[in-house]
């Protein structure tokens, strides 16, 4: 058996498929209904949607079997990634490359694959819409029509989810979505017990700001700091959210504290750096942040949940506030 390779894009893909969310948050109805309608258009026992995650395949959407994920190693839809189009696979089991696959000699025994990318918003092959059956069978023209159209209805909706996951003035993700990925990369990160790095950054003075200039010029503001917050998270994977008002937070997987705090540091001077005056009395005459920052290996149940480790940030942050504000409050590495 050959496991597919990683993708040449594969930290801009991942980074892609950790941006939507767990992947029982993406439209699972919809999708569903997607999947429920090629059931009846294909004649195949299998339809599915799934995600390819760093590790995994994880069945979004799936009729005709009871599966929830596989490893991505032994997966077919690692393969289909890779391609612009459709990958078909008539006889598995005289396939050079799938003959000896675990999923072709053991449960669900598969003889016919053909399976087409579905891509992100961003153009990231991020999983792939498939029609399966436990025999061999010839390609159709049928089967080939419904997969593209199928794909289409797919990139729709998750072009909808990529929507409803935005913070529509700053564009950075919202707060919603900040719970949701929170809780996703603690998950991970109890599996495989890498780091979490999380910033949690509050503007200075905003209401001052807003008081003399007004809320379109404080508007513009917000927007001028999100995009400088980003530019700073260049890492792939590494999100920004706008989680309130004036407060934003970058959250970073495989992220260890000294890398978390370099992070933090490096966007509080880009924010002062702006040089966006502030008319507050007690402020420097600049728009400045406020940080608090961390990194949790949450294996060690240090704290022990993702909501106690946002918390624990939070707390950070507001000491910076009353603390003088323009500084960073980082954590006491764990032992």
């Amino acid at each position: 058996m050959e496991s597919p390779p990683l993708p040449p894009d594969e930290p801009q893909r991942q980074a892609a498929v950790t941006a939507m969310g767990p992947p029982d948050l993406t439209p699972k109805e919809h999708c569903d209904r997607i999947t429920r309608l090629l059931a009846k258009a294909v004649d195949v026992p299998t339809i599915f949607f799934s995600v390819i995650d760093q590790d995994r395949q994880i069945f979004t959407s799936i009729q005709g079997l009871d599966i929830c994920e596989t490893r991505r190693e032994d997966s077919f839809c690692g393969h289909t990634i890779l391609q612009h189009d459709i990958m078909v696979v008539e006889n598995a089991a005289t396939s050079p490359l799938f003959h000896d696959n675990p999923l072709v000699v053991g449960e669900p025994y598969i003889g016919f694959y053909a399976g087409i990318p579905i891509r992100s918003p961003e153009g990231y092959k991020v999983g792939s819409l498939c029609a399966t059956d436990n025999r061999p069978r010839q390609f159709t023209e049928a089967i080939a029509q419904s997969l593209h159209d199928g794909r289409g209805l797919l990139e729709s909706e998750l072009l909808l989810r990529f929507q409803s996951i935005r913070d529509p003035l700053t564009e950075a993700y919202n707060r919603r979505h900040f719970d949701d990925i929170l809780a996703r990369e603690w998950a991970r990160n109890q599996r495989t017990g890498s780091p979490l790095g999380l910033i949690m950054a509050d503007i200075d003075h905003f209401k001052a700001y807003n008081d003399e200039y007004g809320h379109l010029q404080g508007d513009v503001c917000l927007r001028e700091i999100a995009a400088t917050l980003q530019s700073e998270a260049k890492r792939s994977g590494d999100l920004v959210f706008r989680v309130g008002g004036e407060e934003f937070a970058i959250l970073l997987p495989n992220t260890p504290e000294n890398g978390t705090a370099e992070l933090a540091e490096r966007a509080r001077k880009a924010v002062k750096a702006l040089g966006v005056n502030n008319p507050e009395p007690r402020s420097q005459g600049i728009m400045t942040l406020s940080i608090g920052a961390a990194a949790a290996r949450p294996a060690e149940s240090r704290p022990p949940t993702p909501e106690a480790f946002f918390r624990s940030v939070d707390d950070l942050l507001y000491q910076a506030k009353s603390g003088g504000r323009d500084r960073l409050i980082m954590a006491e590495e764990s032992p």
